[in-house]
């Protein structure tokens, strides 16, 4: 007998099975165990399975819709509330997932399929943190480089991630070997490393305004050393603490410039 799903042709299976898988009609079947219809087989539950793997995959079944952009979908957005699911990045530094993957993935998984059918508007993602010791070692031990390695084992956790019928907008996912991905993480890391923290704005703030700001104090302290003022003096007028002065005198003086400097000093000589 031909077996459908919502109309299409699925597999076949016969009406009736005994319980050790005998087709109805088999006399050996008859003889052996009282016939169970419809009998659930691994081989049956690995067909079902990958059926609604490709029909979710080909209908873009876990596609979260865009408000905007290239993946934009309004209409299907409406005013549903929007949630944004991800799991931990797996590692491909091996030839496949290990059980504890599935561990934490089938749980965000049911966590989004309830919200999902629950009306929000659930982007679930996966992706694979590519780099570090564990791709270099993994490709160390089969004489590959890296990329290629780690490339293939990618494909290879996807099809197993597939395979286990997680929700995934597959149209998201990353690997942080990609240099669309790295390009931004690196010019992150530049912008905190050029930052330095300003307490009284309470934010960053480029460390190029920090010098500047230093350069202009550095300028009016050694000016007005320069035209005959102490450095109580200096730390009354420009607000600066005495040692700070001393600091900015002292740096001037190991500037390029020799006569700024021993101006600076001979001033210093009068001060406190």
């Amino acid at each position: 007998m031909t077996s459908t799903i919502n109309g299409d042709e699925d597999f076949l299976m016969s009406d009736t099975t005994t319980e050790h898988g005998a087709a109805a009609g088999d006399p050996g079947g008859d003889q052996q165990a009282e016939r169970v219809p419809y009998r659930y087989t691994a081989r049956m539950a690995g067909e079902i399975e990958a059926f609604w793997q490709d029909r979710w995959e080909k209908e873009g079944t876990f596609e979260a819709p865009n408000p905007a952009g290239p993946m934009a979908e309004p209409e299907k957005i409406g005013h549903r509330p929007k949630l944004y699911v991800m799991d931990m990045f797996p590692y491909p530094s091996g030839a496949g997932l290990h059980v504890g993957h599935p561990l934490g993935y089938v749980a965000t998984d049911c966590y989004a399929r309830y919200k999902w059918m629950t009306g929000h508007n659930v982007l679930h993602t996966m992706g694979f943190d590519a780099f570090g010791l564990p791709a270099e070692q993994y490709a160390v031990q089969t004489g590959r480089h890296p990329r290629i390695t780690t490339e293939q084992n990618i494909e290879g956790y996807r099809a197993q991630l597939r395979r286990l019928g997680l929700g995934h907008d597959r149209r998201r996912s990353i690997a942080t070997i990609d240099p669309a991905y790295y390009r931004w993480t690196q010019w992150i890391f530049l912008q905190i490393f050029n930052s330095w923290y300003d307490e009284d704005q309470d934010k960053a703030r480029p460390i190029a305004g920090l010098i500047a700001d230093a350069r202009l104090r550095g300028t009016a302290v050694t000016r007005l050393a320069i035209v005959g003022c102490t450095v109580a003096e200096i730390a009354t007028i420009t607000g600066h603490s005495l040692r700070d002065v001393h600091s900015i005198l002292d740096s001037n003086y190991l500037s390029r410039d020799p006569a700024l400097g021993e101006s600076a000093i001979r001033k210093l000589e009068r001060g406190v």
